[in-house]
């Protein structure tokens, strides 16, 4: 973790606080990348519900037969 030295230097953190600040930091990670991915996701499901209203029935690529 780079912020190792400025949380040591600058706000005085301890070894016992930068342990819990990088354990901290590993449990949270996780969550944020799942945010990341339901987000992208639900994006693609709104992009894609704009495009089928927008398309012309019987135009290029479209589902109806």
């Amino acid at each position: 973790m780079a912020a190792l030295g400025l949380l040591e230097s600058m706000l005085g953190f301890d070894e016992t606080l930068c342990g819990l600040m990088i354990a901290t930091y590993i449990a949270m990670d996780s969550f944020g990348t799942a945010t990341n991915v339901a987000g992208d996701g639900a994006v693609a499901v709104i992009v894609d519900a704009i495009d089928r209203k927008l398309r012309p029935a019987g135009g290029p690529q479209s589902s109806k037969k």
